[in-house]
């Protein structure tokens, strides 16, 4: 099978290339705006792959390594290179490089300058050559945080041999997971433990800083979005803007690229809309985020939030505005996310299908008097004791731990950074024996 997919891509990637040079920005920054500090490295490394924002999820677990044994090196290689900046200030990795085209020579020489012990992968992009290489050489590899929805089955079972049927491990976020990937290929080697992600949101959470916090109200945040999701709210979001039912409103693109800031800059023009780098007491009618990096802290100053993706093809992360106890909306395309599907189940998102829907439910929850000032009560005092004390009964709605997925983790005998960790033990002594 890996003989097919190696003639198969030897094929096609040059004219995908080619096309994606000539007309796609994202592909010309993949070969041309990617940075590396990696050197060759003679003593044995964990590895870990992520495409972009996967990488929130695996910041818990680094930092479990870093603790049991500093000395560790961590490499860590990236797919996108709109998260290279994230994953080169996480002070857990030593070195970071883009992962190469998946060609057979190309993969072999990555592999020994990376010199891994084992091999790391978050959620997704599983890459076949690598795979394969790995296995050959007897390196273990583990896929954790998996989340899998009911559909894509054909998709999936082409994939299988390429690529899980490789894999030493799996991971699982929930049974469900699991129960939906039986119904695609039979499982080898596989155990539930949850998600670090929802680790990593409480641990922003308690170190988030006192100057990040304004007391605004009728705010609302648009996160990750694209311009599909714009395509959708940008309508009905003005009407709100001019008839005053909102009084603020931030949108953080994704990708915060030049053409999007423009297109944004022009659909806000009436508002006098300004840029996140210069105004960031967050004083402008409409502020648009032009950097990475602030989006969580952005959503503990918002009354309620839309995350984006979910007009595209697949929602990104709802934990984060989540954590703040504010109402969160998404788009139809959310299957991609287990926690998306647990927190509709509960009541704490709601899902729109048009632009229309969304006013209505924004004005729904406008309405409701407990949520038209989300600060109300909060002071400096106050603030302080929840921020970096969450074991305090906290005085803001907005503060308190989200009990669902609170609970969730107290459920667990051990936080899910923990039992991957123990995973990640047991495959390196497997190896060794």
């Amino acid at each position: 099978m890996i003989y097919l997919y190696r003639i198969a891509y030897l094929l096609f990637a040059p004219f995908i290339i080619l096309f994606g040079l000539l007309f796609s920005k994202k592909i010309r920054a993949f070969f041309f705006k990617r940075a590396s500090n990696l050197k060759k490295q003679h003593n044995k490394t964990i590895w870990l792959h992520t495409s972009s924002g996967e990488f929130e999820h695996a910041k818990p677990l680094l930092r479990k390594i870093k603790a049991e044994d500093p000395y560790t090196k961590i490499v860590v290689t990236y797919s996108s290179p709109s998260y290279f900046k994230a994953i080169s200030m996480c002070k857990e990795v030593d070195y970071f490089t883009p992962y190469p085209i998946d060609l057979k020579s190309s993969v072999a020489s990555l592999i020994k300058k990376i010199n891994p012990k084992v091999f790391l992968a978050v959620r997704t992009d599983l890459w076949p050559e690598l795979l394969h290489q790995l296995k050959r050489k007897n390196i273990p590899s583990l896929l954790f945080s998996r989340h899998e929805n009911a559909k894509n089955k054909g998709i999936k079972k082409l994939l299988y041999s390429l690529t899980y049927q490789k894999l030493s491990h799996i991971s699982f976020v929930t049974e469900e997971d699991v129960n939906n990937f039986k119904k695609i290929k039979p499982l080898k080697s596989f155990s539930i433990d949850g998600d670090p992600r929802h680790e990593e949101v409480f641990f922003k959470k308690e170190i988030l800083s006192l100057n990040d916090i304004k007391a605004f109200k009728n705010t609302l945040i648009l996160g990750s979005v694209w311009k599909e999701d714009m395509q959708v709210l940008t309508a009905p979001i003005v009407e709100l803007l001019t008839d005053k039912t909102l009084e603020k409103l931030i949108i953080a693109p994704h990708e915060p690229s030049s053409e999007m800031i423009n297109k944004l800059l022009k659909d806000f023009n009436h508002f006098k809309p300004n840029l996140y780098s210069k105004d960031q007491n967050l004083e402008s009618k409409v502020v648009i985020v032009d950097q990475i990096g602030h989006l969580f802290k952005l959503y503990a100053n918002a009354s309620f939030a839309f995350v984006g993706g979910s007009f595209k093809k697949k929602v990104h992360s709802v934990i984060e505005p989540l954590s703040f106890n504010i109402p969160v909306l998404v788009g139809p395309k959310h299957l991609n996310s287990s926690d998306a599907l647990t927190f509709l189940k509960s009541g704490e998102i709601s899902c729109i299908e048009t632009g229309n829907d969304f006013k209505e439910k924004l004005k729904e929850l406008l309405n409701k008097n407990s949520l038209i000032d989300t600060n109300s009560g909060l002071n400096a005092t106050d603030l302080k004791q929840n921020v970096t004390d969450s074991s305090d009964i906290p005085h803001s709605q907005k503060f308190q731990p989200n009990p669902l997925f609170q609970k969730a983790l107290q459920d667990q005998t051990l936080l899910p950074s923990q039992k991957i960790f123990n995973l990640l033990q047991n495959l390196l002594l497997k190896v060794s024996t």
